[in-house]
């Protein structure tokens, strides 16, 4: 019950940063530690998935889909839309400095994840790193001027290495491992 509750409090957490434009709840599910769970979850909604609905087959259907997890999540992002849409509007008019600020310190703190996970530093990854750090670097006056070029281009620089980077579990390629309960 308390993994519900607090995945309930990541997807709050991932909608108060949907509600804010530019910045993606699919950061903070990546800072969080549920991306790959959540990514897996999603990529199960496949055509076993509609065969165990089409047979009716609903308890099966709901671990196929790991249900609970997605429930969790999805009522966390819907509670924070509807209800902390107006005081980030008012936060975002009033004190954006301070919000994007925050926001633009979870991206850096994303970089820092990936980067940590990086087993074999090469050119290319350095590379990466250079790049995407001087756009990043030009993020925050842009992102106050909502001109999120700059952001866009280096969270995709980050995720494109982030891509290249080997899991640290090779059984996580062969079969996700879901928690039931």
């Amino acid at each position: 019950m308390f993994r519900y509750v607090l995945l309930a409090l990541k997807g709050c957490a991932m909608g108060m940063a949907d509600v804010v434009p530019g910045v993606s709840g699919g950061t903070i599910a990546f800072i969080s530690g549920i991306y790959s769970e959540l990514i897996e979850s999603i990529k199960s909604f496949n055509p076993t998935a509609l065969k165990l609905l089409g047979r009716f087959e609903f308890r099966k259907f709901w671990r196929h889909i790991n249900g609970s997890f997605l429930f969790s999540v999805l009522q966390g992002i819907g509670i924070a839309i509807f209800s902390l849409a107006r005081l980030m509007t008012y936060l975002l008019a009033h004190h954006p400095i301070e919000i994007w600020s925050f926001f633009f310190g979870l991206i850096v703190a994303s970089a820092a994840f990936v980067a940590r996970d990086i087993r074999k530093w090469n050119l290319t990854s350095l590379l990466g790193l250079l790049v995407g750090t001087a756009q990043m670097a030009t993020a925050p006056e842009s992102m106050i001027n909502h001109q999120s070029l700059g952001v866009c281009v280096g969270e995709a620089i980050v995720i494109q290495n982030a891509s290249a980077v080997p899991t640290s579990s090779p059984s996580s390629e062969v079969e996700p491992h879901f928690a039931t309960g």
